[in-house]
């Protein structure tokens, strides 16, 4: 039976079914965007009734936490090949590498500090998922490398923000939204 307070964690759950069947789906085929369109649906449905139904807890934070990283990693894992073989411009390498570097060390901070894994749902990082899930919609249009370089900058500029406010924080906050706001 489908208790209220699970439903957003299976929500969660079909975006992890989903990120595990990307990679083996040809990219830009009606198959992939339909699995990736609903891996994107999930991901904002399931924090919605979470928080709507007063659901919210630390398993689900963390299950949507792993949900994200399988689901952009199966995203990666089918749009670097493309880049490459069309030859993107060096400075979204670039912007990519910083980006990523920048990720672990946060994630690294946040394990020595408080001996856990976590990705706080800041603003700017909603922003960055939302920029690199509509990535592969973008890379159909324009020149690849000006569309590949939003994501970047703003993966670097969200993940300074999360290494700052856990540099900064005195204790863990997974709630925190931004540097900006209290």
């Amino acid at each position: 039976m489908f208790r209220r307070e699970r439903i957003p964690n299976y929500i969660t759950g079909f975006r992890l079914v989903g990120a595990c069947l990307l990679p083996w789906v040809p990219l830009f085929s009606v198959e992939f965007f339909v699995i990736y369109s609903i891996c994107g649906v999930t991901d904002v449905i399931d924090g919605i009734l979470a928080r709507y139904w007063h659901v919210e807890s630390e398993l689900g934070s963390r299950l949507d936490s792993i949900s994200d990283l399988l689901f952009y990693s199966a995203m990666v894992i089918k749009v670097i090949p493309y880049l490459i073989e069309n030859r993107v411009h060096y400075a979204v390498w670039l912007l990519a590498g910083l980006a990523i570097f920048f990720r672990l060390c946060t994630y690294i901070l946040v394990a020595i500090k408080y001996h856990c894994f976590s990705s706080v749902h800041t603003y700017a990082n909603k922003m960055t998922g939302l920029v690199v899930f509509l990535l592969p919609f973008f890379l159909c249009f324009g020149d690849l490398s000006i569309v590949s370089l939003f994501p970047g900058i703003i993966g670097i500029l969200s993940s300074l923000e999360e290494f700052t406010i856990h540099l900064t924080s005195s204790s863990y906050n997974p709630n925190k939204k931004s540097i900006f706001f209290h």
